[in-house]
């Protein structure tokens, strides 16, 4: 076999083996849950997914994991500044990484009582997120994309990405 024909055999492989994964990963539309989880950049999609949740009554509250500083930082969302009928809390994990942010639900579902939770990610973060959630929160966890149309440079950059973290996250505990 030439080095070309290995070389597109491995690229098949790889892609194939990531679309169950990456691509097209199990989400779950939950009858009702605690709360939604906003994880990663608190886009304008996710968060939106967030509130239409509560708005239609499949959950009661909304917790958003925001970054200290910058444009997506509490302090400039108005998802985590204004009034509502319905209770937004905007926490910064520590780390601001997946598996700090599977810590933070940990810490609030002690704290708010919750039991339940719907997870609102990028669609390539969706298996990964559920893998590192399950190891520090016990309750029922739902899974949500964000529903953006992506482009191929994004799917190659995940691709690449979240293979990575996939190998930190076999090591990573809660």
């Amino acid at each position: 076999m030439s080095a070309i024909g290995a070389s597109l055999g491995i690229i098949v492989t790889v892609v194939a083996a990531g679309l169950p994964l990456y691509v097209f990963p199990a989400t779950e539309d939950p009858t009702h849950a605690d709360v939604v989880f906003v994880l990663g950049t608190p886009t304008r999609a996710k968060v939106q997914i967030a509130q239409e949740l509560v708005s239609s009554g499949h959950a009661d509250r909304i917790l958003i994991s925001v970054p200290r500083w910058g444009r997506w930082a509490a302090h400039n969302m108005t998802v985590c500044t204004a009034r509502l009928t319905y209770p937004v809390d905007c926490e910064t994990p520590d780390p601001f990484t997946t598996q700090g942010e599977a810590r933070m639900l940990r810490a609030y579902a002690d704290d708010h009582d919750v039991t339940s939770a719907v997870v609102v990610t990028s669609v390539a973060h969706v298996t990964r997120a559920r893998i590192l959630m399950q190891r520090c929160f016990d309750g029922a966890l739902y899974f949500r994309d964000d529903g953006v149309p992506r482009d191929l440079t994004y799917w190659i950059e995940q691709y690449a990405y979240q293979t990575g973290a996939f190998v930190k996250a076999a090591f990573d505990g809660c």
